[in-house]
């Protein structure tokens, strides 16, 4: 309906007006301008000399609605995204809804745009049945606000004279802060929870979402009625599938709970006792991985064993000019958030939104220094698609990555990989924290085993 305006002005001139068209012609000119939609409308009447009158007709009636126009038009601006970043694409993109918007108004030649636009605004908070009775009663092409505002007392008064002065509404369920408690308390239930979402002080929030009462488990793999750790199907997978998985659905990666995290849980690998689930277990003297042909890795493992090298990555950040910047990127599925230090939140320019409660988020373990939370865009180095994802800041992240130059034998191990962090086996301070919930969007199945004792380097979209 937008763009009805634009097509009928020129239409008009360019074709409807030229006597020297027949009529027919006319229509096969018509015909090929409709899309999808308006072809619909004139798809049953026959091409003829004689039809094509009827079939303008039918288009005018259908789309010729300028009220539901200008509406639409001011329902567009006020629910515009609102950016908190400057870039030059943001801005065109501002320039073209308003611009548009504004000159299509303009055009409709409104008797009274002030006043139509109050109406406009208005009309927007009417319950549905009060809107279709004004509508209904309604004879002006383009209705003011004191029109409704009328309306709107009288049906108050048809209302209370009725004895409908109580008013159901129907509240949708929303979406909840869920605070952790100490498993031995003596204060009362919801109190720290009424509390909290008003201050944004108390417990820290533990970002998981609650299931309705008595909803039946269901597995995350097959959405059948047993657990994870029985589903066939997900034992059939990798252990790389079956962490992606896990880190998608944002379970415990310890015992696959859902209702808590890796820091609150008592379990072990029954294998190796370490803070992972026996499906998770990786057994590197035993794994025999084929060799792969992609020579697109991010290097993350284990070396001599008893030390963890986690991935680490160069990755381009959007700054606030909308310009890719490099920023030193660690990739860790332990960390049940994604983090970036506030330096580099400075460097960027980007926009913080304060926030005051600590996050259970690195390592399982309470991130007490939050300063904020800030809204990015990473490219991928394979496809240049952009993510966008949420971190939280903080004065810094950890030491640097790796804690020591690695040996020169490392590094010829994986000479053949196009890697993620091309420094990889230099110290470096990392800006840039990737967690769970962002790892399945960045972690690939391939990965490339370099020998025993020797970390793994795994594929992921940034190389």
């Amino acid at each position: 309906m937008k763009s009805y305006p634009r097509f009928h002005c020129r239409f008009t001139i360019l074709v409807g007006n030229r006597t020297h068209l027949s009529n027919i012609e006319k229509f096969y000119y018509l015909l090929g301008c409709l899309q999808s939609g308006p072809s619909d409308v004139v798809k049953g009447i026959t091409v003829s000399e004689s039809t094509y009158e009827l079939a303008w007709s039918a288009l005018v009636q259908r789309y010729d609605k300028p009220r539901q126009l200008a509406t639409n038009l001011v329902n567009e601006m006020l629910n515009a995204q609102i950016n908190h970043q400057e870039s030059p694409a943001v801005l065109i993109n501002f320039l073209n809804t308003f611009c548009e918007n504004i000159a299509l108004l303009q055009s409709l030649n409104i008797p009274d745009l002030g006043l139509f636009l109050l109406f406009a605004i208005s009309v927007r908070c009417l319950p549905s049945t009060t809107h279709r009775l004004f509508e209904q009663g309604n004879t002006a092409d383009f209705p003011t606000v004191d029109s409704l505002l009328y309306f709107a007392k009288d049906r108050v008064e048809v209302l209370e004279n009725s004895g409908s002065s109580l008013i159901q509404t129907t509240v949708k369920p929303q979406a909840k802060l869920v605070f952790n408690k100490p498993k031995h308390t003596n204060s009362k239930p919801n109190q720290s929870a009424s509390k909290a979402p008003r201050s944004h002080q108390g417990s820290p929030v533990a970002l998981v979402a609650n299931k309705p009462a008595g909803e039946s488990h269901r597995c995350e793999q097959c959405n059948g009625s047993h657990s994870l750790t029985s589903c066939s199907t997900f034992k059939d997978l990798s252990i790389d599938d079956r962490y992606a998985l896990a880190s998608k659905h944002r379970l415990c990666m310890v015992c696959f709970g859902s209702n808590h995290w890796a820091n609150k849980c008592k379990s072990s690998c029954s294998v190796c006792h370490g803070r992972h689930h026996q499906l998770l277990h990786r057994d590197n003297s035993h794994a025999k991985i084929p060799p792969s042909k992609d020579p697109v890795a991010s290097y993350i493992g284990t070396q001599h064993s008893r030390s963890v090298l986690l991935g680490t990555a160069s990755v381009n950040v959007c700054d606030v000019a909308g310009c890719l910047q490099p920023v030193q990127a660690l990739i860790d599925p332990a960390s049940q958030v994604s983090l970036m230090t506030s330096e580099c939140v400075k460097r960027l320019g980007l926009f913080c939104e304060q926030w005051t409660v600590p996050v259970a988020g690195l390592a399982g373990q309470l991130v007490q220094s939050i300063n904020g939370r800030v809204q990015i865009s990473i490219q991928s180095a394979t496809d240049g698609s952009m993510i966008n994802l949420s971190t939280w800041t903080m004065p810094k992240i950890t030491g640097s990555m790796p804690s020591a130059q690695l040996p020169v034998s490392v590094r010829n191990k994986c000479s053949h990989l196009v890697l993620a962090d091309p420094n990889f086996d230099s110290p470096a301070p990392v800006e840039l924290l990737l967690g769970a919930d962002v790892f399945s969007q960045v972690i690939r199945r391939r990965r490339h085993d370099l020998g025993v004792g020797l970390p793994t380097a795994f594929v992921t979209i940034f190389g």
